[in-house]
C-alpha cells in the first residue's frame, strides 16, 4: 500500500496491490486512484502447468478505469522437443491516465536445431506489423566466445513500412576485448558498422577503450571513446 501526491495533475494518491496463491492458480491485483477523479485497475490470473515435456503458462488479465474495460492473454509454452512459444494479445488498453497503450498481437517461436537457434518474431500494432526470421549459432574454441546470427525483416523500421532488410551480426569477446560487426540491406541501402573495445586493469580499477566505425550509403563516421 502507497499513499502520496499526484506530481502531474496535484492532489493525493493512493496505490495498492496484493497477490496469492491459490493452488497453484497465481491471483494478483492492483489498483491506483487519485481525487481528480482518476483511477486503473488491474486483475490477472496464471495457471502453469505440465503435460509430459510440455510447460504451459496462460495468463489472463482484466483492466479497468475511468475511460473504459479492457484486457490481454499470454500464453507460454516450453518443450524440449517442440521448441518455445510466446503469444500475447491486448485489447482496448487505454483505459485510464494511469494506464494507455494500443491494441497490439505478438508472436514469437524458436527452436534449437543441431546447435543452431531458428526464430520467429509477429508484431502487430496500431500503425505498425513487422515478421523477423532469425538463424542464430555460437562458436566457442579456445578462449574465444563468438555469436553469428543473420535474418530478414519485413516492415517494423517506420509506421506503414513495408519493406524488407537482410542483415548479418557477429561478435567475438576474449578475456579483456570485444568485437562486433554488424552488415544490413534496406532500402537499397548497405548499412555496415564495426566496434571494438579493450579493458585494461590496473591497481587503480579498469580503464576501457574502443572505436566504433559507421558506413551507411557511402557516409562514414568514426568514433574513439575512453572511460
Amino acid at each position: 500500500v502507497t499513499a502520496g501526491q499526484d506530481m502531474d495533475e496535484g492532489g493525493q494518491l493512493f496505490e495498492a496491490a496484493m497477490g496469492r496463491n491459490l493452488s497453484n492458480l497465481y491471483l494478483n491485483a492492483a489498483m491506483v486512484s487519485s481525487d481528480n477523479s482518476s483511477w486503473a485497475s488491474e486483475v490477472n490470473m496464471s495457471r502453469p502447468s505440465t503435460l509430459g515435456t510440455l510447460h504451459l503458462s496462460p495468463t489472463v488479465g482484466v483492466l479497468s478505469g475511468e475511460d473504459g474495460t479492457g484486457g490481454y492473454f499470454n500464453l507460454n509454452m516450453d518443450d524440449p522437443r517442440l521448441g518455445n512459444l510466446m503469444l500475447s494479445r491486448y485489447e482496448n488498453t487505454s483505459v485510464s491516465r494511469f494506464y494507455y497503450g494500443t491494441p497490439s498481437t505478438s508472436l514469437s517461436y524458436s527452436k534449437n536445431v543441431g546447435g543452431v537457434m531458428l526464430s520467429y518474431n509477429y508484431r502487430n500494432f496500431s500503425r505498425s506489423e513487422s515478421q523477423q526470421v532469425e538463424v542464430r549459432w555460437n562458436y566457442r574454441p579456445n578462449g574465444l566466445w563468438s555469436a553469428v546470427s543473420a535474418g530478414v525483416q519485413k516492415g517494423g523500421s517506420m509506421p506503414g513500412s513495408s519493406d524488407y532488410t537482410l542483415y548479418v551480426n557477429m561478435s567475438w569477446t576474449l578475456d579483456k576485448s570485444q568485437a562486433s560487426l554488424r552488415a544490413a540491406q534496406y532500402g537499397g541501402q548497405t548499412q555496415l558498422s564495426g566496434d571494438y573495445r579493450k579493458d585494461f586493469q590496473d591497481s587503480y580499477g579498469t580503464s576501457s577503450s574502443g572505436v566504433t566505425v559507421n558506413r551507411i550509403d557511402g557516409q562514414n563516421s568514426l568514433n574513439v571513446y575512453g572511460s
